[in-house]
């Protein structure tokens, strides 16, 4: 009797022990990993944009509207791309995969690169 007493007891010990030690190390393990998601995605999101605005950058330059919109439409296609706009430095936005949003102002925030969204 005592000592299954004693490996109970020393049981619950190491798991109550156990279990402090590795929910910090989890919570730790999680936040790094939503960290590094988050970074992730904004690299990509900063890539696709630099990627529009070089695909788009000639035909913008010649005023050729129906490139441009040619070129959005289709980048916009891509899988995983919900929605493409072009915006303006005043964030007036010029192109997009909705006509109908053309000519409507976004609000723009901190650090969005201010040309493609």
């Amino acid at each position: 009797m005592i000592r299954a007493s004693l490996r109970t007891k020393v049981s619950l010990y190491l798991f109550v022990t156990l279990s402090v030690t590795m929910i910090p190390f989890i919570y730790l393990v999680v936040k790094y990993a939503q960290d590094d998601l988050m970074r992730t995605i904004a690299q990509d999101v900063t890539h696709l944009a630099g990627t529009v605005v070089r695909s788009t950058r000639h035909a913008m330059m010649r005023n050729e509207r129906e490139i441009v919109a040619q070129i959005i439409a289709d980048i916009s296609t891509q899988k995983g791309i919900e929605q493409l706009r072009v915006i303006d430095a005043a964030g007036q936005i010029i192109h997009s995969d909705d006509p109908k949003e053309v000519g409507q102002t976004v609000a723009r925030t901190e650090g969005d690169g201010g040309s493609a969204q």
